[in-house]
């Protein structure tokens, strides 16, 4: 290509070569849960997971005594990573436990209980 301006010339050389590549975004392993943040929290915290292949997922949250107090999340998800905001402004302080429940898309298939993890709601 050539260009010029006012006082000079310039010649600009394309190589076809590539330098770079660029990669698809990393897909997970494993299927992770995270730790919450912030944990104390006041009134919302995030719950974060990474999926590698579809599921159908439920994240749910229990007190102390082992209720069920809410489902977060009730969905069929592809392999990624997630993200789930939990406002318990309408719950009273204290420890509560998050559960992230994976089933296979098979008919019949069990329910997969990857992992439990405990948050501190402090008012």
């Amino acid at each position: 290509m050539f260009a010029t301006d006012a006082e000079s010339f310039y010649i600009l050389k394309f190589d076809s070569t590539a330098t770079a590549i660029e990669a698809d975004p990393q897909l997970p392993e494993a299927v992770v849960l995270q730790r919450n943040y912030p944990n104390p929290f006041n009134p919302s915290t995030t719950i974060e997971f990474s999926l590698p292949k579809h599921y159908d997922a439920e994240l749910n949250i229990f007190d102390a005594q082992g209720r069920m107090v809410e489902t977060l999340l009730a969905d069929r998800l592809s392999a990624g990573t997630y993200q789930v905001e939990w406002n318990a402004a309408r719950y009273a302080s204290g420890v509560y436990f998050y559960q992230l429940r994976l089933r296979d898309s098979g008919a019949g298939a069990a329910p997969k209980i990857v992992e439990t993890r405990k948050l501190l709601f402090l008012k």
